[in-house]
């Protein structure tokens, strides 16, 4: 990837190619990759705009659906979590985008408990 070579793994520059590459993987269905890449960026979001940042908690929720996809209904729910510890505070609780990610985790919850839990 030249832009790792150029700018180091760690740089923000690089939050737009991993975006972009994360997306083109989920369009693929490579949810493994997509993943990874989705937590990489959230890292980097992370270190250069803090814990709580909106980008952080959108970034995480990709996250989320991404292991919700391969049916990682644990991992899911948990990173849906994550998201709601984020955004709950600064939207609270009755904000749209909070009820979104409260249904998804009570889904991943309620596929969890019908399925049973997948390794990854």
């Amino acid at each position: 990837m030249p832009t790792r070579t150029a700018y180091g793994s760690e740089d923000p520059r690089i939050a737009g190619p991993l975006a972009n590459l994360a997306r083109l993987y989920g369009t693929w269905e490579r949810w493994d990759d997509a993943a990874t890449l989705y937590l990489r960026l959230a890292g980097v979001f992370e270190r250069v705009l803090g814990a709580d940042d909106f980008h952080v908690a959108m970034t995480l929720d990709h996250v989320a659906e991404a292991y919700a996809a391969q049916g990682r209904y644990a991992e899911a729910e948990h990173f849906y979590g994550r998201v709601v510890a984020i955004l709950a505070p600064r939207l609270g609780s009755d904000h749209s985008l909070v009820q979104q990610v409260l249904a998804k985790q009570a889904r991943a919850r309620l596929n969890l408990e019908l399925n049973g839990a997948k390794k990854g």
